[in-house]
């Protein structure tokens, strides 16, 4: 792990290395087997490893070297080192060897700093099989991450040398060595696995895929169908969305992806389904995965769609469009060409992710693959769709469209290596440089400059192809990653779109199967990074579409993710959501089925949460921020090195907490071109002429939080990372990244978020007396009346909802072993909630089941203005999650 001068840490990422068996650079062992590791180390370092074992793999080396990238200078480093992490349960009062001397890890929490040794030689940690001895020559660390929020465990770092300051070049070499126990030797405790199971804090829970017609949760009122009655949707010149018969009116559209086979559900089925997301609130669904299936048909190639998979897609479509839900979707997902469609490639790895990428790596390459693609495409955007009567190219009901699905050249061109290289060698050629060393590849000076331009041009080519068929509806591309230079591509778009996910599992063998890993943290402790993260990727001339993001199963502060990205999305003044996803497969979406890391519609707080996500962006419950702040950006960006490493390649991590405040995006200041009136000030990392801004403030991202404050910029704004405060200039949505509390307060909608047992209060809604820990407690007017006066208001109680027989490795739960399966458990937490009514006598309580059916209706005290009930997860009758204050008449 690397922490650099800001104490950003940065860890090595799977993905980035390239494994191979070599001999190693020095080892004590004969003939000892060796792995090479090399690879890039969070775009900072290039790095190289090398493992190798003795004959009985009892004892084994490790040598470690990172070299700066920057040819131009070092790296800016807090702590560069190798890191263990050690369980609270099972390390908590153990004790290390070190250098001879005995180390207690202490019980109690306490200083985060427990030692800190340089010159250290030997270390002994005690594990389950035997004692393990790590030699050497470093400098240690240990750290008791118990004094961070929602953080377990000790932190064992061995340090590079040298570990800090400016490094252009750090190593690291261990000896490790596994001592076996001695008969009768006392040996450390053995990890417990924590199962989920039902009893004390869970409760099992009656699981619903349906919702009533007219219940608390049947938001299906919020749409007006069928979609295109208003015609198509279009862009403004401003970046908002209207429909072309209803100029100045913007619309926002929510909705999830819904992928693969839940596409192709029979006629009865899909009505069925199409009734759920209605009942959602949702206006816009992504189909997505959906080519694979198409492509399987009986005919010799991919490109022939299979009759009766695309005759449910287009009835599902049609279904859809009468309820009033738009539609988006990209033009290549997963569709597998047969032995021998393309002339000059077999695709031979059965790795799903493997011929994904490599499909899309060779289309930027090889016309004939590129003209397969075409072909498809051509074939689905003029066939005429029975049930609506239109080519689907012509429907206005269709949304926006995506050329490629997540096609990031420069991310997975390794994957035609080959290829890439031979048009590498004939781009340089074409620019008059040397073709000497284009066998460099990536390590070439200009390697990115061409990745750009391939990139580019791909774009370039299916932009021209949607004009040559007519398209008529909004189109995007490169939907994937935050790199400022994606957005001198983006900004040739209809729209934006991009991808983002909060503790995406970390999969260490199979894709999707256990053993999986999570932090399993809450996004609040993060600064709410999702969706930050993704802000400055918008451009303030286009309209933004998130068509991707989730807050993955089975965290235990997903139903978080609602009220936070939603609210966030519509304080920028974003235009389309997309959830991913909200099912996979049919069967989910006929019966209750077990929860999986994905699919919403097996997790009850997800499907929540979402409707939360609704009201606040879609209905428009929180006000779009009035002050923008652009961060700056030119074509001089390509000039520079590590436009596409990670960290080095996109916008300071300052600026995207500016998100939390107020609007936020970047705009293209390529040539002369003046900042734009609507802008109070810019932010940049790049030197521009100060007349381009007509006295306005330039600021630098290192010194925001100081500027934007001297400057008054913000309004009545709170942007203080320091102590871990933001509120929106609108004074709506607050976080306190410190304490992990979250609130939105609006007229028809209050929401609070809380990480422990602590008061909250909005204007409407107050909560006290809470147990269980996490909770997300939200109350909505269901219509245009406020909070106070609404005659009926939903309120959500949010916990966290597991599978029954869930095991996690140990009780930080952050590895989960086994799925589990049905019943789901809901985690118990009971709160008393007051709400400021103007005629609170003449309200009633009910407690709502899953289906939006009223259980039971429960006392509540009426003092003046103020209603005060008790909410209580677990109750004999059953799980509740889901409130109805309803007004007697």
């Amino acid at each position: 792990m690397h922490f650099d001068g800001k104490w950003e840490r940065y860890r090595l990422q799977k993905e980035f290395l390239k494994p191979e068996v070599s001999v190693p650079p020095s080892s004590s062992a004969e003939d000892a087997p060796a792995v090479a590791v090399n690879g890039n180390f969070a775009g900072l370092f290039s790095l190289q490893q090398h493992i190798a074992s003795s004959s009985d793999n009892n004892e084994w080396t490790y040598e470690v070297t990172m070299k700066a990238f920057k040819s131009g200078g070092p790296v800016s480093t807090a702590e560069l080192a190798l890191e263990a992490y050690l369980t609270t349960e099972q390390y908590q009062g153990e004790s290390l060897i070190i250098d001879g001397d005995s180390f207690a890890l202490p019980v109690e929490p306490g200083k985060a700093r427990i030692l800190e040794r340089k010159n250290v030689s030997e270390v002994i940690i005690p594990t389950e099989v035997g004692r393990l001895k790590v030699a050497g020559e470093f400098s240690l660390f240990i750290q008791d991450n118990r004094s961070f929020n929602q953080r377990q465990g000790y932190l064992v770092r061995f340090r590079f040398s040298p570990y800090k300051g400016e490094i252009e070049k750090a190593g690291l070499s261990l000896r490790f060595k596994l001592i076996p126990y001695a008969e009768g030797e006392q040996k450390i405790r053995p990890v417990s696995q924590h199962v989920i199971k039902t009893g004390g804090d869970w409760g099992e829970l009656d699981h619903k895929v349906a919702w009533e017609s007219g219940s608390v949760l049947d938001l299906s009122f919020l749409n007006d169908g069928p979609a295109g009655n208003h015609g198509r949707v279009v862009a403004t010149k401003t970046g908002q969305l209207e429909f072309a018969q209803q100029p100045g009116t913007p619309v926002r559209f929510y909705g999830a992806n819904v992928c693969m086979m839940a596409n192709f559900q029979e006629k009865e089925q899909a009505d069925k389904f199409a009734d759920q997301l209605v009942r959602m609130g949702y206006n816009t669904v992504r189909i997505h995965h959906y080519d694979r299936e198409l492509g399987q048909g009986t005919g010799a190639t991919s490109t022939e769609l299979k009759s009766d998979s695309l005759d449910r897609l287009d009835y599902f479509v049609h279904a859809l469009k009468q309820r009033g839900i738009y539609v988006s979707f990209d033009l290549y997902n997963l569709r597998r060409p047969k032995e021998g469609e393309i002339a000059g490639w077999k695709e031979s790895l059965q790795v799903l992710n493997d011929y994904i990428k490599d499909y899309k790596m060779l289309a930027a390459v090889n016309p004939a693959a590129e003209e397969n693609y075409r072909t498809f495409v051509r074939n689905l955007l003029t066939h005429r769709n029975p049930y609506t009567g239109l080519a689907w190219k012509d429907d206005p009901a269709l949304l926006s469209i995506c050329i490629w699905n997540e096609a990031n050249i420069y991310a997975f061109w390794e994957k035609q290596k080959t290829l890439y290289l031979e048009a590498f060698e004939k781009w340089l050629k074409e620019r008059g440089d040397s073709t000497s060393d284009a066998v460099l590849g990536a390590k070439h000076p200009l390697f990115e400059r061409f990745l750009y331009d391939m990139q580019l041009r791909m774009f370039q080519r299916g932009r021209s192809f949607m004009d040559e068929l007519g398209i008529q509806t909004l189109v995007s591309d490169l939907n994937m990653h935050p790199h400022i230079a994606l957005n001198l591509i983006r900004d040739r778009m209809d729209l934006v779109e991009n991808h983002i996910y909060w503790d995406h599992p970390r999969y260490f063998t199979a894709n999707h199967q256990p053993p999986l890993g999570f932090s399993n943290r809450s996004v609040l402790f993060d600064a709410a990074s999702v969706p930050a993260s993704i802000m400055p990727t918008r451009l303030f001339n286009k309209p933004f579409a998130l068509t991707e993001y989730h807050f993955s199963g089975p965290n235990h502060f997903r139903a978080e993710a609602g009220p936070v990205v939603g609210a966030y999305a519509a304080l920028q003044g974003w235009n389309i959501i997309h959830r991913f996803a909200y099912a996979h497969y049919p069967e989910p979406t006929q019966k209750p089925a077990a929860l999986r890391h994905f699919d919403i519609v097996t997790d009850a707080v997800s499907l929540l949460s979402d409707r939360i996500a609704v009201l606040l962006f879609r209905r428009g419950d929180v006000r779009e921020s009035a002050i923008q702040i652009p961060f700056v950006m030119s074509e001089r960006w390509l000039e520079r090195s590590g436009i596409f490493v990670w960290r080095s390649g996109i916008v300071p991590d300052a600026y995207s907490k500016l998100g939390l405040v107020v609007k936020i995006g970047s705009v293209n200041l390529t040539g002369n071109q003046a900042l734009p009136a609507e802008f109070p000030a810019a932010v940049g990392v790049e030197d521009f002429s100060t007349s381009l801004f007509g006295g306005r403030p330039f600021l630098r991202a290192e010194a925001l939080a100081v500027e934007v404050k001297r400057r008054g910029l913000i309004g009545s704004g709170v942007y203080d990372p320091q102590s871990g405060r933001y509120c929106s200039d609108t004074g709506e949505v607050s976080l306190d990244s410190k304490r992990g509390t979250f609130s939105v307060v609006t007229e028809r909608t209050e929401c609070l978020v809380v990480n422990k047992d602590t008061p909250m209060s909005g204007k409407a809604l107050s909560i006290d007396k809470l147990t269980g820990g996490f909770a997300v407690i939200s109350v909505s007017s269901l219509s245009r009346d406020p909070i106070t006066s609404a005659s009926r208001l939903v309120l959500f109680h949010l916990t966290d909802v597991q599978n029954s027989g869930m095991v996690y490795r140990d009780s930080t739960d952050k590895v989960l072993e086994d799925w589990g399966d049905l019943p789901h458990l809901a985690r118990a937490g009971t709160a008393v909630v007051t709400l400021q009514r103007a005629d609170p006598a003449r309200d009633e309580v009910w407690r709502v089941d899953l289906a939006g059916h009223r259980m039971a209706r429960i006392p509540a005290e009426v003092r003046g203005n103020s209603l005060t009930f008790n909410l209580s997860v677990h109750n004999s009758d059953g799980v509740t999650f889901i409130y109805e204050i309803a007004r007697t008449h």
